[in-house]
């Protein structure tokens, strides 16, 4: 034993992945290199060099470091950066590679054993990594110093236990075995390494798959025909698997799959697939990052069915998953370390296996999940089964392009009857397709991990997108080519094939398709020329229903009967008699022997039928009077679906027709929809429909009318009262006891209630002779109910009447009597009567025309009473007289025909200044003028002398006014000659009068305003106005001239309430008074002027009197305080008050200032609020000037003149 220790560098791994091929590398740190970390302690131990080399990936060449420190030294020491980092491989398994430390030692006294190496990471002894000494060597250098070289193989298990891929580590010797020997050196040896490879987490989670495809074993044509997986030959195809935890239109991330060995969960040991099928056995390998070859082996031959037409199978399996994390640590250069994340799982349990073929998937584990949905409720397994039924499709889908794109290999050709031949393919899988389907992670996924697979996170049973992928991945690396085998054979001799078979290139297997054109098969038939082709007739050659009525009780019904065969060989089928269609034991005999439930064969001739035959029909009990549907079948010998069925119906007894529909209805014929007539042949029921009759009435014991094949008919049908009813009528033709859509007549609309329609038929010539039902419906179609009108439906509203008719085989007669006439009903007739035209046989061959109306036309609508046109413009209401003349009534001088206004009667020409207003030739309405003494058309106009009963004046005449005036010799001013006389313009000085005119005593006087602002004029308080709101009514001027309606909802919204426009309210403002609602139900006050009157003309602005002889111009202010100037040493003169008029008054905003005395005089208006509206401005130059105020809103504003130190303010309205 040597006398020294030495000391070991090894490291250990956290996770590992599956996959990392690498190249062996050898990294060394010597003293060179690292100086700065080279501090021995007591001069004991100093290593000079580390080397570690083993499979890993990053760089070969770094400036790798070590430091030698003492065990009490605290972790994670600065090394230099990444750069300086070792690299050791990481990856599943057990992992190892080899550490080399040189260093040089004091000899010790006494004899040592060889030291145990102590390997932490982090700080840390992990029991799972061991250090293995495999060389060792010792060289004696200056004594008393020692040279040592040792190599050790470490060996750990990589776990999932840290963020970054870096570790620290750390190499102890010690007296002893790991974990705690005694240390025989207070140093170690430490450096950090990147953990280059893949790692795993624990277990996350599990999930599981749907019902999976893995394979698809395609089955050839031939009725023993078959493929197969034999237990020598593998068929192994590529798969992939990708997952987003988002939508899948963003895109799918590659997973990683289990194989074993490759994905060791913590605590799990699992298969692949194992057993998935009787004798099947599925395994999976990895070909390279992210890409698997899945193979299936038999344990014995397993094939195809070997009976019937070709099926594909598929084989399945639904699988049980543990799920977790990996990561994929790379170190590209020195300094730089990447981390990858993917989404790992294996599997641990197979759920479910199965083979089920084409047609069950599609026949009956579609069908069943389909009715499962609809029946769940929404939750987890109505979610699983809409994930299943998807796949289904998918995997239909996919066999189905796989197949449409397979390219051609070889054409396989054979007969039936034959030993058949095997043959083998050999077929890569260099294509690809996928399935998708989603499933619930049980324990969910994190947001951060869920991100990396382009999404988000997933809670407990949340739901993640999954990718199955067949055949070729990405890189190529899991192609794979088999060698498959198949067999073909058939056992029908006269059946010839031609197979075309193609490569499958997802699966590396086979696709058969049958060349239809050059292949005949039969008994099953799987494609190509059908050489079974029966065909069976019953009651005449054409026909597939026969129906025999009125048979004599105790008597036979008999059925003629045609067994034929369409192909070109000559065929055996079977003809058999279904015993179920035949409930009531009817008894069966006749032809080849057949009877009641039995089979007989038929050998028929090539392109032909057998002889003709009879088939019997008799009763079991004379009580039994009705067999309805009995089926006759011929078939192919071999019983398939290739066949051919006649029905049959007999009724025994006089008037048995059997049972037809009859349909009710819940309202019948109330409303109006019944049938009132029907005519046809020698039926003629009409007039006996009704609103109190029933819905349904059967006529065939009332009216029975023959009719002739191919003969041309008319069926005329009177609607009932309620127009916009839907008429139709069927025969049944072949006796079938059903009306079909070909035995449907007609069907017409009714537009006018009680108006006759005709439906036109012909009677075909396959019609079956004998007895049988016309049907006629009349019926009004309700929201929902079935259109055009159905036989048998009931209908909420209508009725339906049954009368029967005899087919005959005698050539039909005109309505001449001729046979094959040309006079049929609606066809040209002579009723020899002058008074109608367009005559013509009616549908009981009647002729009969129409009435010539007044404009000459049969059947017009120009009757007497109607209107027309006598083509006078001075007339209207023209209309047809008895006589059949079109004459009309002279209009009016207001345009009514027949009108009393006409000329030189009274009207009204609205000019309250005429009088005895009438219609002129002109039908103008025109009065006479009214003079000044009242009287219309009087001769005391205007101008005219008159007398003022005033010795004052002279020259009197009745003014524009009709005032009696005359002139002053001293005008109403004292003017001598002066213009102020009697009857001319003045001013009244009354802001509520305009049209101020000097009377003849000289006295100054208006009229008064009216509501609308005109002087004089009739507007007055309670006469009709227009408030401007629809929505009220009644509108009228109140006292204050405001026009106010009635709302039907006040201004509270209270129907009918008080709250009306002009009645009281607040509008919350403690400015204004007088509140009232406006026509718009606006709640407006009065401004309060500095008085406190509500609408008061005191406002800021206006003049007032402060009460202090002092002072001058007092006005008040905002305040509403008067105040007044002090005068200045100027003094103003005071001339006489200045005297002015503004009119009209109310106006539209457009005033006349009259100032007579044309003084220079200054005026400004303002608002109620003493607001400026006008700026100062000048006027005087003429006795009238405009002031416009158009602009401004409707409202009481204030004119203030001012001329010669004189103010006068008056009160102006603007209505708009």
């Amino acid at each position: 034993m040597k006398r020294i220790s030495k000391l070991l560098s090894a490291t250990a791994l956290f996770i590992c992945l599956a996959g990392i091929h690498v190249r062996a590398q050898t990294q060394i740190a010597t003293p060179e290199q690292l100086a700065f970390n080279l501090t021995p302690v007591g001069n004991q131990f100093t290593p000079y060099f580390v080397g570690v080399y083993g499979t890993n990936g990053g760089p070969e060449t770094c400036p790798v470091s070590f430091q030698t420190v003492p065990s009490t030294e605290g972790w994670n020491q600065n090394y230099g950066g990444s750069e300086t980092y070792f690299s050791v491989p990481a990856g599943p398994g057990i992992q190892e590679f080899f550490v080399y430390v040189a260093y040089t030692s004091i000899i010790q006294s006494g004899l040592m054993p060889y030291p145990w190496w102590t390997i932490k990471v982090d700080g840390q002894v992990l029991p799972n990594c061991t250090a293995e000494r495999v060389q060792y060597t010792d060289t004696v250098a200056t004594f008393p110093y020692w040279t040592s070289q040792v190599k050790l193989r470490i060996r750990h298990v990589a776990s999932y236990a840290w963020p970054t891929g870096v570790h620290e580590f750390s190499l102890t010797p010690g007296n002893g075995p790991p974990p705690n020997p005694p240390q025989l050196y207070p140093n170690e040896v430490r450096f950090k390494a990147v953990m280059i490879g893949t790692s795993f987490s624990a277990v996350d989670g599990y999930y599981n798959t749907p019902v999976l495809p893995l394979y698809i074993l395609r089955d050839p044509p031939g009725d023993a025909s078959y493929s197969s997986i034999s237990n020598t030959n593998d068929v192994c195809t590529g798969t992939t698997s990708s997952i987003t935890t988002g939508n899948s239109q963003n895109g799918y991330f590659k997973a990683r799959l289990g194989v074993a060995g490759t994905i060791p969960f913590v605590g799990l040991d699992y298969n692949i697939y194992g057993e998935v099928g009787a004798n099947i056995s599925a395994s999976r390998s990895e070909t390279s990052s992210n890409e698997y070859l899945t193979c299936l082996s038999s344990s014995s031959t397993y094939t195809t069915s070997m009976t019937g037409p070709p099926d594909d199978i598929f084989i399945c399996s639904a699988q049980r998953y543990a799920y977790g994390k990996a990561v994929i640590t790379t170190r590209p250069t020195c300094g730089s370390i990447v981390q990858e994340r993917e989404f790992a799982s294996a599997p641990v349990n197979t759920l479910n296996s199965q083979s089920p073929s084409e047609s069950r998937i599609r026949e009956v584990l579609i069908p069943q999940l389909i009715n499962s949905i609809a029946t769940l409720p929404p939750g987890p397994q109505r979610d699983r089964d809409t994930t299943q039924l998807s796949v289904w499709y998918q995997t239909l889908a996919m066999n189905d392009a796989i197949k449409a794109n397979a390219p051609f290999d070889v054409l396989r050709e054979f007969t039936g009857g034959g030993s058949g031949q095997s043959y083998s393919l050999s077929s890569s899988n260099t294509e690809s397709y996928a399935i998708n389907f989603s499933s619930q992670l049980e324990q969910g996924l994190t947001f951060e991990f869920g991100v990396n697979i382009g999404g988000s996170g997933i809670t407990a049973g949340g739901s993640a997108n999954f990718q199955q992928g067949y055949g070729r991945g990405e890189n190529g690396t899991n192609v794979a080519t088999n060698t498959v085998e198949y067999h073909l054979e058939d056992d029908d001799g006269s059946d010839q094939f031609s197979v075309k078979v193609f490569k499958d290139q997802v699966f590396g297997t086979y696709v058969f398709v049958l060349d239809s054109t050059e292949s005949s098969t039969s008994c099953e038939y799987e494609g190509g020329y059908q050489l079974d082709q029966p065909q069976l007739w019953i009651g005449s050659m054409g026909s597939s229903n026969a129906q025999l009525n009125e048979v004599a009780i105790g008597g036979n019904a008999i059925f003629p009967i045609y067994a034929c065969n369409n192909t070109n060989v000559a065929r055996t089928y079977m003809l058999t008699s279904d015993a179920n269609s035949n409930p009531l034991g009817a008894i069966i005999s006749g032809y080849n022997g057949i009877t009641s439930g039995s089979s007989v064969l038929l050998t028929v001739p090539a392109n032909s039928c057998g002889p003709v035959g009879n088939i019997y029909l008799s009763q079991p009990d004379n009580a039994i009077l009705n067999f309805d549907g009995i089926l006759l079948t011929l078939s192919s010998a071999c019983g398939d679906d290739i066949s051919s069925a006649v029905s049959l119906s007999a009724h025994f007894g006089v008037g048995n027709f059997g049972s037809y529909c009859q349909p009710s209805s819940a309202s019948g014929p109330t409303l109006g929809d019944y049938v009132d007539g029907v005519v046809l042949s020698t039926i003629s029921n009409t007039g006996t429909g009704g609103l109190t009759g029933a819905s349904y009435t059967n006529y065939s014991a009332q009216f029975n009318a023959p009719l002739s094949r191919n003969a041309q008919l008319l069926m005329s049908v009177t609607p009932g009262s309620r127009a916009d009813g839907h008429f139709a009528a069927w025969i049944d033709y072949d006796r079938s006891g059903t009306f079909e859509l070909s035995e449907k007549l007609g069907e017409f609309q009714s537009v006018i209630g009680g108006q006759s329609q005709n439906i036109a038929f012909t009677v075909p010539m396959s019609a079956q002779l004998g007895s049988t039902i016309l049907r006629i419906r009349g019926v009004n179609l309700g929201t929902g109910e079935p259109a055009p009108v159905d036989p048998c439906y009931s209908y909420q509203a209508g009725e339906t009447e049954d009368y029967a008719v005899t087919i005959n085989a005698n050539a039909p007669l005109d309505c001449a009597g001729v046979a094959n006439g040309t006079d049929l009903p609606g066809t040209a007739c002579n009723d020899n009567n002058a008074n109608t035209g367009n005559d013509t046989w009616t549908a009981n061959c009647q002729c009969v025309g129409q009435a010539i109306d007044c404009a000459g036309t049969p059947g017009g609508t120009a009757l007497p009473g109607t209107a027309c046109n006598d083509n006078n413009a001075g007339t209207g209401g023209d209309v047809y007289n008895a006589d059949c003349q079109c004459a009309g009534l002279a209009y009016d001088c207001l345009g009514i025909a027949g009108g009393a206004a006409v000329q030189g009667s009274a009207c009204n020409d609205n000019n309250a200044n005429t009088g005895n207003d009438v219609y002129n030739a002109s039908c103008q309405c025109a009065g006479q003028l009214i003079d000044c003494l009242g009287v219309a058309g009087g001769t005391t106009l205007p101008g005219t002398p008159c007398n003022d009963n005033d010795p004052a004046t002279t020259g009197d005449i009745y003014t524009a006014g009709c005032n009696c005036a005359g002139v002053l010799a001293n005008d109403c001013l004292g003017v001598a000659g002066g213009p102020a006389q009697p009857g001319t313009p003045c001013d009244d000085g009354d802001v509520e009068t305009g049209n101020d005119v000097y009377s003849a005593n000289c006295t100054c006087a208006g009229l008064a305003y009216d509501c609308a602002g005109v002087a004089g004029g009739t507007a007055s308080n309670g006469t009709p106005c227009n408030d401007g709101n629809p929505l009220s009514v009644n509108d009228v001027y109140n006292a204050n001239c405001d026009c106010l309606g009635t709302l039907e909802a006040d201004c509270a919204g209270v129907p009918g309430g008080p709250a009306q426009p002009g009645t009281p309210c607040d509008d919350a403002n403690a400015n204004t008074g007088n509140d009232t609602y406006s026509s718009f139900c606006e709640c407006i006050g009065q401004t309060i002027d500095c008085e406190g009157t509500p609408g008061g003309i005191d406002l800021p602005g206006m003049t007032c009197d402060d009460g202090d002889a002092s002072t001058i111009n007092d006005v008040y202010t905002l305040g509403c305080e008067c105040i007044g100037q002090l005068p200045t040493n100027i003094a103003a003169a005071d001339g006489p008050a200045i005297y002015f008029t503004v009119q009209p008054n109310p106006s539209n905003g457009m005033f006349t200032l009259n100032n007579p005395a044309q003084r220079a005089t200054r005026i400004e208006v303002r608002d109620g609020l003493g607001r400026l509206v006008l700026q100062s401005m000048m006027v005087g130059s003429s006795r009238a000037s405009t002031v416009d105020l158009s602009g401004v809103a409707a409202g009481t504003y204030f004119l203030h003149a001012e001329a010669d130190g004189h103010h006068q303010v008056i009160k102006i309205m603007v209505q708009h």
